[in-house]
């Protein structure tokens, strides 16, 4: 077995949910779409970036607090000793590793985290309308997105997207127990791994269930997360710059639009990345409908007005 299968192999046994519904988007063409102010779709395109927010201004004030509230349950009910166990006999010590890093790094995880959330696109009805209960929460505008993005390999941004589990305590508590099943079932294969991947693994295992665990109350929004920890991972490519967003100053961590062959970067142009623009329930729909061909032709997108779509929702006020 080569080592990028056995990396892909160990992927699947530390995060199944995770790699499970990266299969699953792949084999339909699943896209996504990104539900956001006129004006921040706007400057996405003519700047060509994607701004990523601290996880503490999101519109959800505990994006991180639940993921963190279901890990410590797992922890303070002694629910974590099977998995101590299992690692332990894999590689003495290893355990207390994993949790001391994790320990070292939960604050950073918690104010220096940014976010941007996509929400699956399921076709159909919505590539026409949208889904109401988005524009509701996030805006009137949806930008359409190109899936091949999201599933690269590469590490040149730092940056990486991943689905969101929509779970209380007790069902990431099930879940996490199923999880170490799987993980006890494949003991062997991991003990004759390299120790520091295996403890990575372990690492990111834990980093994963606290930044994409949600309440299950949210379930319809079908969203996956794109995640930044500079502190812990940066990355020349993205810059970080003061940002205004509703008259609150804060820090912005931003993707530039721009391919890379060198470092493994595509379908990040705007022309690439960019299918459809759903405009929503938002004053001069029309008006915006033309800014945005305008905007996208700014950026030899050919053809720009057949990816504006006006949905002709009525806007409530």
């Amino acid at each position: 077995m080569s080592e990028e299968q056995n990396f892909d192999r160990l992927a699947r046994i530390f995060h199944p949910h995770q790699m499970k519904k990266r299969d699953k988007a792949k084999n339909d063409g699943l896209r996504f779409i990104h539900y956001t102010s006129p004006d921040a779709a706007m400057k996405m395109i003519v700047n060509e970036e994607v701004w990523m927010r601290k996880s503490t201004t999101m519109n959800d004030f505990s994006e991180i607090e639940h993921g963190l509230a279901c890990l410590d349950n797992v922890w303070n009910t002694g629910q974590h000793e099977r998995f101590r166990s299992v690692l332990q006999r894999c590689f003495p010590g290893l355990p207390d590793e994993i949790e001391a890093e994790f320990r070292t790094w939960r604050p950073h995880l918690q104010v220096q985290t940014y976010l941007t959330c996509i929400s699956e696109h399921l076709g159909g009805d919505e590539d026409k309308y949208g889904r109401l209960s988005m524009w509701r929460a996030y805006g009137g505008i949806g930008v359409v997105l190109n899936p091949a993005a999201f599933m690269g390999t590469t590490d040149a941004l730092a940056t990486y997207s991943s689905p969101v589990r929509y779970q209380d305590v007790e069902e990431f508590a099930a879940a996490f127990n199923d999880l170490v099943d799987h993980i006890e079932h494949e003991s062997d294969f991991i003990a004759a791994r390299e120790r520091h991947l295996v403890k990575w693994f372990g690492f990111m295992m834990l980093r994963y269930a606290v930044l994409c665990t949600k309440h299950p109350a949210f379930v319809e929004e079908l969203e996956w997360r794109i995640f930044h920890s500079p502190t812990y991972h940066a990355s020349e490519k993205v810059t970080k710059s003061v940002e205004t967003i509703r008259g609150i100053p804060q820090p912005v961590c931003k993707i530039p639009l721009k391919n890379d062959a060198r470092v493994g970067l595509a379908n990040l142009e705007v022309n690439e990345l960019v299918e459809r623009i759903i405009i929503g329930p938002t004053p001069d729909p029309w008006v915006q409908a033309e800014a945005f061909v305008m905007a996208l032709e700014s950026k030899g997108v050919p053809n720009a007005h057949e990816r504006v779509y006006v949905t002709n929702i009525p806007l409530r006020q």
